[in-house]
């Protein structure tokens, strides 16, 4: 049991509370990429970094030349150490990303990362996740004596300095181009806490891997001591408490200490909550702050967030969620003790929030990879580092430092200044942001979602496909990868089937009878099928386009109805089956060439699991991934070849997979060619009429196919 007034509980809301002798606080890239450099270089034995991203590119020092002789660049850095210290070694465990990820992420990670040292540097792709998951676990540990932990990866777009200085040229990515303005905090910690921190490493790799890895050797010089010497410790001789979300996956149950920690924090608050966060979207964790609000004698609650995302990406999925959150709090900030605020630079420019904090009163610190969204409650795999005072007068003194420390840095002024404010003003945070306002930087209120924009939380599909509050059931999984497969309510099925048909004769009466023809011609769209039909070349190159195609990951259904457009129903299906088949086998043969091993490395575990469960069903499952696919075409041919799938049952259940593909696309086609030539209101109609039954056959094929997909995936690691 927790001691009386204490939050920290091991057990509940916490993995460990272990003691440190010295802890700090990082605020902003450029000091921990700092001491993250110092550090590998008092490095002895080993190195683990877990990373939601990782480049080799990276500017430890932004763009400032270095003055001790050791490279500037992570890759470039890292294998100057490891040539100088041959006992050193370094694992990197990455996630393994999705496809929309890869132009954003450096290509080939293991390969650019595992030619260091000679093979003493081993990076691999972590994909023992739930499939919709991510490893955001942010954590370097140095010899299990010396750990970072929080919200930076050590990647490009991330260095920034304390200033956030304009215009300033330090924050280049790697091809040049210039980013905003970035804040974010990282934990640095030694003693068994370090050493805690290096067990939960170990235990991921092998959840990943298979493979256990040993224990560093003690090392009992101590000049080894890899504490930055730049790095004044803001705590001494305490606890740290390590708090981890993990998404229940294979035999190992699911943890949320840190979802439980943040609502033991928010319930125990007595005049403070302060947070800052990248996304805020999590609903239990808004619940909790709108009882807080609504006490008449509660404690204020200041909120720093980022004015807007870095992408659509972030923005789609994430912008309702946080935009419902604010309306509830507003809603429930009777008592006027709520503020929420976004930071910005001396010349206006808004300052990008990356940064996943908490501080409850002056009595406890939360620093980590969490933000407060739903599914680094209960979904990704997260690590945040809990400090709490206890009782102890240092602690506390430290805690309400850090407060100051950021407060300042956003407000453009000096901690003692923010300190001596809040003196003045009667403890009230809110009231001392207001009162050092008026600097060229500052923190302003976030605009207000409008009236009407309520209830976001619970209509939007984006939002809860992007941040979900834990792993899909088999039916989500269903509906993300294979929409249709469940069954639906009769009269939304009667509504999309009748919509679509509406659609279709209004397309056809617009064609009829408006004058068309002068915008967009269709004889002259015909007369140029016509002249690709009849090329001498047409057959080797439409052929050609497939193999093609299926190497650089274009949708195989998408050349199948360009192939149905331009030729004869008999030449189309042909063509398309003849293409299919040889882009199929040179994938195949290409995943047997590379091996397993060499798939994995370049690919990632997720395209194994895909191949062992291509190996395990055989015809049957490649049958199923042909006619209702949940990979890619090409992934799908790549990890048949590496799983050693015997090729008979592969081309067998490849084309009995995409003959009736082929054939639905090929009689839609040469309907819509009938009505182009035709442009009687009928031949619409008619082709209303199919594909309405098409999409309905394919929705009754999804159902059946996607249940023993989903069934067969989910028994294999």
């Amino acid at each position: 049991m927790a001691e009386a007034g204490r939050i920290i509980e091991p057990g509940r809301n916490c993995w460990r509370a272990s003691p440190v002798r010295r802890a700090a606080v990082l605020i902003d890239a450029e000091t921990y990429f700092r001491a993250f450099r110092a550090a590998v270089l008092r490095a002895c034995r080993s190195i683990y970094i877990a990373a939601w991203d990782i480049h080799t590119r990276t500017p430890l020092l932004g763009r400032t030349a270095p003055d001790d002789g050791w490279p500037v660049e992570l890759g470039r850095f890292l294998e100057a150490v490891l040539k100088h210290r041959p006992r050193l070694r370094c694992h990197i465990l990455l996630w393994d990303v999705p496809l929309f990820y890869v132009p954003d992420r450096q290509l080939l990670p293991r390969v650019r990362f595992g030619w260091l040292g000679r093979g003493r540097c081993r990076l691999h792709l972590d994909g023992a996740l739930p499939i919709e998951a991510s490893q955001h676990q942010k954590i370097v540990v140095i010899d299990d004596a010396l750990a970072f932990s929080g919200g930076l990866d050590i990647t490009e777009a991330r260095w920034d300095s304390r200033s956030h200085l304009p215009g300033d040229c330090r924050r280049r990515r790697v091809n040049g181009a210039t980013y905003p303005p970035f804040h974010d905090a990282q934990m640095v910690v030694d003693g068994q806490a370090a050493a805690d921190l290096g067990v939960l490493f170990r235990e991921r790799w092998r959840r990943a891997t298979g493979e256990t890895l040993k224990p560093p050797e003690t090392v009992g010089d101590p000049a080894g001591d890899p504490w930055p010497p730049d790095i004044l410790p803001t705590f001494r001789d305490t606890s740290v408490a390590i708090a981890r979300t993990m998404a229940p996956y294979g035999r190992h149950p699911g943890v949320r200490e840190v979802e439980q920690l943040v609502l033991d924090a928010i319930a125990a608050a007595d005049f403070l909550i302060y947070i800052e966060d990248q996304y805020f979207t999590s609903r239990l964790v808004v619940d909790a702050l709108a009882v807080r609000l609504a006490e008449p004698t509660g404690p204020e609650v200041v909120v720093v967030l980022p004015l807007d995302w870095l992408g659509w990406l972030e923005t789609r999925s994430m912008g309702e969620g946080r935009t419902e959150a604010m309306r509830r709090l507003i809603h429930a900030d009777i008592w006027g003790r709520l503020v929420i605020l976004y930071p910005t630079a001396a010349d206006g420019a808004d300052i990008k929030v990356h940064s996943k904090l908490t501080i409850i009163d002056d009595r406890l610190l939360r620093v980590g990879s969490a933000n407060l969204s739903n599914r680094s409650m209960g979904l990704d795999s997260e690590c945040d580092m809990v400090i709490e005072a206890a009782g102890d007068a240092a602690i506390r003194h430290g805690i309400a430092g850090v407060l100051h420390d950021l407060v300042a840095e956003h407000m453009g002024a000096a901690p003692e200044t923010v300190t001596d404010v809040i003196a003045t003003s009667g403890g009230s945070l809110i009231r001392t942001i207001q009162c050092l306002r008026g600097g060229p930087r500052g923190l302003w209120p976030l605009p207000q979602p409008a009236h009407h924009e309520s209830s976001a939380m619970e209509s939007s599909g984006e939002s809860l496909f992007a941040d979900p509050a834990g792993p899909f059931s088999a039916h989500h999984l269903t509906d993300t990868v294979m929409p249709g497969a469940r069954p639906r309510d009769p009269r939304q099925v009667a509504l999309t089937l009748g919509a679509s048909v509406m659609v279709v004769v209004a397309l056809g009466a617009a064609w009829v009878l408006l004058p068309l023809d002068d915008w967009f011609n269709r004889h002259q769209v015909l007369a140029g099928l016509d002249g690709l039909r009849v090329h001498p070349l047409a057959a080797p190159l439409t052929i050609g386009t497939f193999v093609v195609g299926g190497m650089t990951m274009l949708p195989v259904l998408g050349l199948i109805s360009l192939t149905a457009l331009v030729f004869s129903p008999a030449a189309a299906f042909a063509y398309a089956i003849v293409g299919c088949l040889s882009s199929a086998t040179v994938g195949y043969g290409l995943g047997h060439l590379l091996g397993r091993r060499m798939v994995t490395r370049l690919a990632g575990r997720r395209v194994n699991r895909v191949g062992r469960l291509l190996r395990r069903h055989g015809i049957a499952t490649v049958f199923l991934l042909r006619i209702a696919p949940v990979a890619p075409f090409a992934v799908i041919n790549v990890a048949s070849g590496a799983a050693h799938v015997r090729f008979r049952d592969y081309a067998l259940g490849t084309m009995l997979g995409m003959v009736p593909v082929i054939g639905a696309v090929t009689l839609l086609a040469e309907c819509l060619r009938r009505s182009l030539s035709s442009g009687d209101i009928g031949e619409w109609l008619a082709l209303g009429g199919l594909g309405v039954m098409t999409v309905a056959a394919a929705a009754l094929t999804h159902r059946v196919v996607a249940r023993r997909w989903v069934n067969r995936s989910r028994r294999i690691p």
